[in-house]
């Protein structure tokens, strides 16, 4: 059964994000990290140019990060909402407190949660969800007035569901009337692994 709180993030679907869409390199942060599957997908696509911050709930999946990320920008918090605070400078010694880049795939139940904060921390922020789910909502944000995200959609469901990239970003340029909305590439099934 797919599960929409904890689920695998494609290489594939990550892969067409980044052919569309120009991310700075620098100091990137994964706040809802999992196992890595993003990091492992963007690392693969732009080879030591991103230092990544991992931050994931459960502790049972720091070994994993820890092959892909300096131990130290590895965080565990019991909440992230709560737990990670890019103002709480005694979490983050020795690393980024103001990222290039949030790039995610939050649990469906936190996402809205941590779009706030991702938005303060970071100057350009993607996060995958499915393609309806700013439009199914009953009343927009108050953050959200005046900062629509362009919207770059995965022709490809996952997992029988049509999923986007909703991107913001930067920040100086955030604040826009319009916005627009993109299909990506399509994937062949070889790379889907079909």
């Amino acid at each position: 059964m797919f599960d929409f709180e904890i689920w695998n993030t494609p290489d594939w679907a990550v892969r067409r994000l980044l052919e569309e869409v120009w991310l700075p390199p620098g100091a990137w942060i994964e706040p809802f990290a999992g196992n890595g599957d993003i990091i492992r997908a963007v690392c693969e696509d732009r080879p030591g140019q991103i230092q990544f911050t991992a931050v994931e709930l459960r502790p049972g999946c720091h070994d994993n990060l820890a092959t892909m990320v300096k131990s130290k920008n590895i965080h565990c918090p019991r909440e992230f909402l709560t737990g990670f605070s890019p103002h709480d400078h005694r979490q983050l010694e020795g690393v980024a407190s103001y990222f290039d880049v949030a790039i995610t795939n939050p649990p469906a139940t936190k996402a809205l949660e941590a779009l706030p904060k991702c938005l303060c921390m970071a100057e350009y922020v993607a996060i995958l969800q499915p393609h309806t789910w700013l439009g199914r909502l009953k009343k927009q944000p108050e953050f959200l007035h005046g900062i629509p995200p362009d919207i770059y959609v995965l022709p490809d469901g996952i997992c029988g569901m049509t999923y986007a990239w909703f991107v913001w970003g930067p920040k100086n340029e955030r604040f826009k009337d319009e916005y627009i909305t993109r299909e990506l590439q399509a994937t062949s099934l070889k790379e889907r692994g079909l």
